[in-house]
């Protein structure tokens, strides 16, 4: 394995904008300048309680780091966007591109689970109007039906429906209502950036492994609801969870980059 490529983050106020004056003091917007693979992309950094600041505060803050909030807020932004980036580069390889990070960055702190559902809604009506030549399944349905409801219909307008679907979206689908178990159980809102952290991707491996009554994992569920019908009409294969895991990054950069 080659060595990793470096990234690097600097911080700067950016002087080409209109300054905000308080008392005749003008204040400035700190921007991050992050540096990749011989590529550069500037995105806002929004201070904590400041939002804009002086040049005497950006040498405090941002030179002599002596503001420990805002140091603790810097080590974190840069944690999640070196994060982001080893994670898009190693799954989109030589044509990954950091230009679009900063509405990539809004996009990693969703809700995970919430935004595979409309991932997968996608992925489901764009084959299914492939069965259905002159139909257009994305326009029956609106956001907020669940994906259950959504294969429930399309099901019953073409036959045989499930044994159509190609393996890597059967795979999909699998891992993403295992993922709805796992949360049940991991006691914790996991939003996309999470993902990028091993020990979420080692307890949700954990989770895969383990063996849970579909009682316990969803007890407030109506024994025969839709979500519990496409929940045991895609059962864990155990020699699969490799491709459940690799399945979950790859749908990770579809929905994200």
């Amino acid at each position: 394995m080659g060595k990793e490529k470096k990234i690097n983050i600097t911080y700067y106020l950016n002087k080409n904008l209109k300054p905000f004056e308080v008392n005749g003091e003008k204040q400035y917007r700190v921007y991050a300048t992050i540096g990749y693979n011989r590529m550069n992309t500037k995105i806002l950094f929004f201070v904590h309680e400041h939002g804009y600041l002086t040049e005497d505060q950006f040498e405090e803050f941002f030179v002599k780091k002596t503001n420990p909030t805002i140091n603790e807020q810097v080590r974190g932004f840069e944690q999640n966007v070196t994060k982001i980036i080893r994670f898009e580069a190693k799954e989109v390889g030589d044509k990954y591109s950091i230009s679009g990070i900063s509405d990539r960055l809004d996009h990693y702190h969703q809700n995970m689970s919430r935004e595979l559902e409309k991932h997968l809604q996608q992925q489901l009506h764009e084959f299914s109007n492939g069965q259905l030549p002159g139909t257009d399944f994305r326009s029956t349905f609106h956001d907020a039906m669940k994906l259950e409801d959504s294969f429930l219909i399309i099901e019953k307008q073409i036959p045989g429906f499930q044994e159509k679907l190609p393996a890597n979206l059967v795979d999909r689908l699998t891992a993403y209502y295992q993922f709805r178990g796992f949360i049940r159980t991991y006691d914790k809102n996991v939003r996309c950036l999470d993902w990028l952290d091993l020990p979420t991707q080692i307890a949700f491996k954990e989770h895969l492994f383990s063996s849970h009554e579909i009682e316990d994992l969803f007890p407030n569920e109506a024994k025969h609801s839709p979500f519990l019908r496409l929940y045991q009409q895609f059962p864990l294969i155990l020699e699969k969870i490799p491709t459940y895991l690799k399945s979950m990054d790859k749908m990770l950069v579809g929905i994200i980059y």
